[in-house]
């Protein structure tokens, strides 16, 4: 994506970029999957540009869904913990559009992890 719109390294939501760069070179990566804790999943949703430099909100649903289909289908880690393992940064309002009914769900007592739902 970044090579797609440079405009995602200066854009005001560019701690997605910045936080997968910062753990390629981190000295508690692990190229075993095995030795892993977490899982970063590095989706860049904010990337998608117009041509005046705003993200599309709309789309970053159907960027998520479909990163979590490719991840899940391509690596068996994911699919050894439904991917309670993995993590997305998310530097943006609009995250919560993606699961906009886990605080009812929490106010009902249902404190699970989010589920993507495929249809």
């Amino acid at each position: 994506m970044v090579a797609k719109d440079s405009r995602c390294l200066s854009h005001m939501f560019a701690a997605e970029i910045f936080m997968h760069r910062f753990l390629l070179s981190s000295a508690i990566r692990t190229m075993n999957p095995e030795e892993a804790d977490w899982f970063y999943t590095p989706v860049y949703t904010t990337c998608d540009l117009t041509p005046w430099g705003h993200p599309l909100p709309f789309k970053s649903p159907r960027i998520m869904r479909s990163a979590v289909q490719f991840i899940s289908s391509h690596w068996p880690y994911w699919n050894r913990t439904a991917g309670a393992d993995h993590f997305f940064v998310v530097p943006h309002d609009f995250g919560a559009c993606f699961h906009y009914q886990v605080s009812h769900r929490a106010h009902m007592g249902n404190l699970n992890l989010p589920t993507i739902y495929y249809h």
